[in-house]
């Protein structure tokens, strides 16, 4: 694919002018395809217009030859992408799927491409999300993050219409990155410090609701501590899930739940666990020991960030006294 700048001694409506050589100047793509024709367009403003139109011809060359689908058939990208949003069922997916491709729209509306079609989407098309979020200083990590979801709403395109059985979606460039951990080790008087927020009596203002709520979130994190399981295992916590019989506590795992069989493990119950365990439930959200849905919750939210803004405060005194 050849992408250059195409000059002329005419003026043309879009064209700069090139004082050096005293010509006119656009980009243009001048393109042999595999049926051996050539195809020369300019015109185009940016670099990356040109790039665009180029793929766009390639691509569309290649479904005909292999007779994969109409063009007219390819829905718009804001067609796919609703279907998308509307078939994610975990909210905190959903909202994550509905920022991420209303941005890559809004990107596609600037440039002129409100109604860009499947089949004319390309990699430079989705690297402008790559660009703006790297502009806004946002780690590769949570790029590459927010891509998948690009990635997984191309992937189910043949989901969706039935007419896109052969469609083969553009390559998504994912950022390198290393491969760390994230952990942190929360330091004895650290956990005492969130321990006397969460347990605190009722605040004058706070109501009984987020005050049942704060004091959930408390024995979450103490069971947390305790049986070292991640938060999402026990806030989808049952009382079935406490086999009293058998003395023990039944946590099912939800971090590979689409990968593998779910991973079940017991958890002995000691006294600690017990106490823990008999105040959530006198205290219960609803169907679920810590939560109404079996998911961390609009109320929680709030109070852990309300706890770390408490803990960063409280860690500075500490640090300063010693």
């Amino acid at each position: 694919m050849a992408v250059k700048k195409i000059f002329s001694n005419k003026a043309k409506a879009g064209w700069k002018f090139d004082a050096k050589r005293n010509k006119f100047w656009s980009y243009g793509y001048d393109i042999y395809l595999e049926s051996g024709k050539r195809k020369r367009e300019s015109g185009f403003g940016t670099k990356e217009l040109a790039q665009g139109a180029a793929a766009r011809i390639k691509l569309s060359e290649k479904n005909r030859k292999f007779d994969l689908v109409d063009y007219r058939k390819f829905p718009t990208c804001a067609e796919l992408f609703q279907k998308r949003i509307e078939n994610t069922s975990e909210r905190g997916e959903q909202l994550r799927s509905k920022r991420v491709l209303q941005t890559i729209l809004d990107l596609l509306g600037a440039k002129g491409l409100v109604d860009l079609r499947l089949n004319e989407l390309t990699t430079a098309h989705i690297n402008l999300y790559t660009e703006k979020r790297q502009k806004e200083k946002v780690k590769d990590e949570t790029i590459n993050r927010d891509l998948r979801v690009v990635r997984a709403a191309l992937n189910q395109a043949k989901t969706f219409f039935s007419d896109l059985e052969n469609f083969t979606p553009p390559k998504i460039r994912f950022l390198k990155v290393k491969k760390t951990r994230r952990e942190r080790i929360v330091q004895s008087f650290e956990a005492k410090a969130i321990l006397f927020y969460l347990f605190k009596a009722q605040l004058p203002g706070e109501s009984e609701k987020l005050f049942l709520s704060r004091r959930r979130a408390g024995l979450l994190f103490l069971l947390s501590a305790v049986t070292g399981a991640r938060p999402g295992e026990l806030v989808a916590l049952k009382e079935s899930d406490i086999l009293e019989d058998l003395k023990v506590l039944r946590i099912t795992g939800k971090k590979t739940r689409f990968k593998t069989a779910k991973t079940v493990r017991y958890f002995p119950l000691i006294e600690t666990v017990r106490q823990v365990l008999t105040e959530a439930v006198a205290i219960k959200a609803d169907g679920f020991i810590f939560t109404n849905n079996g998911t961390l919750t609009i109320h929680i939210m709030p109070i852990l960030k309300r706890l770390a803004r408490l803990l960063v405060s409280f860690t500075g005194a500490r640090l300063s006294a010693a």
